[in-house]
């Protein structure tokens, strides 16, 4: 969503609404998710990402508009190929320095513009873990670390007012969209969602990083 969002709207409406839809959402699919979730990987994670999240929401704030839309889109394209090219970090999010490098990066990006998913996926699937498990682990650690930024961005008064309306409007249709995925993931077409993923993600950062 933040490379498109970027393009018609400053990052601070776009990171308000990323925040409001995966928070609401990721809230109501906690208990689904949650019995599948590795916590030994998440709980760590959890906090160095919520930790780091308050240098994200500055940077949103003090960075310029174009700058940050076109870091976010460079982000997004990178994460594309390394998921494409199955890159993997020299160090496995499972151990405390590998987790607490990930999370941390992870929750700045959270706060830069809601684009903190890649180093956490990028590393999670380096793991040999089940389709639905990583998505459980990735699902939970997103819902932690997103209410942690949404909350810090309110009480700093950050929150933008158009972004909450957008971001109400959205959670039903995204809440849907989320629960169609986990019905689908199976074992057997994990690697189908997984070329999907890379193609829309490519297509969203190319058109973010054009000229607007």
């Amino acid at each position: 969503m933040a490379p498109v969002f970027m393009t018609f709207m400053d990052p601070v409406t776009a990171t308000t609404i990323i925040l409001i839809v995966n928070t609401v959402v990721g809230l109501a699919n906690l208990r689904e998710v949650g019995a599948e979730t590795e916590w030994t990987i998440a709980k760590p994670l959890s906090i160095a990402g919520c930790i780091a999240s308050p240098i994200g929401l500055w940077l949103v704030t003090s960075v310029d508009v174009d700058l940050v839309r076109r870091v976010v889109a460079l982000i997004v394209l990178a994460a594309s190929f390394g998921l494409a090219l199955r890159w993997k970090f020299p160090f496995s999010i499972r151990h405390r320095i590998g987790n607490a490098v990930l999370g941390a990066a992870s929750g700045s990006l959270f706060g830069l513009g809601g684009v903190g998913g890649p180093p956490v996926i990028i590393g999670m699937l380096a793991e040999d873990l089940p389709a639905r498990v990583a998505r459980a682990t990735l699902l939970t650690y997103f819902a932690i670390v997103q209410t942690c930024t949404l909350v810090l961005m309110t009480l700093e008064g950050g929150v933008a007012g158009d972004g909450v309306w957008y971001g109400v409007a959205m959670i039903v249709p995204y809440y849907l969209g989320s629960a169609l995925g986990l019905r689908l993931l199976t074992p057997e077409r994990a690697p189908l969602f997984r070329s999907a993923s890379i193609v829309v993600l490519v297509a969203v950062a190319a058109y973010g990083l054009l000229p607007h």
